[in-house]
């Protein structure tokens, strides 16, 4: 992230509360803050929470400007 380091600080904290939203519909788990870590293709997981894996990704999606940012992490359900 080439943001100010205020603006980067916001940058992650937006994504990971999309993530923990997203995962919660599927796993039903409240994840501690560091849980996920920030990696070049969005989140990942650093140990196993059902149904995702230990080193599972959540993609990601940011825009950031004006001193703001919006986050989106889209997860399909199961079949």
């Amino acid at each position: 992230m080439d943001s100010p380091p205020g603006l980067a600080a916001l940058q992650i904290f937006s994504m990971k509360e999309a993530a923990y939203k997203a995962q919660y519909l599927l796993s039903q788990t409240f994840c501690d803050f560091d849980t996920l870590e920030v990696v070049p293709e969005g989140l990942r997981f650093r140990h196993s929470v059902p149904p995702f894996a230990r080193g599972t990704i959540l993609p990601i999606r940011q825009w950031a400007g004006f001193g703001l940012c919006l986050s989106l992490c889209l997860l399909k359900r199961p079949a």
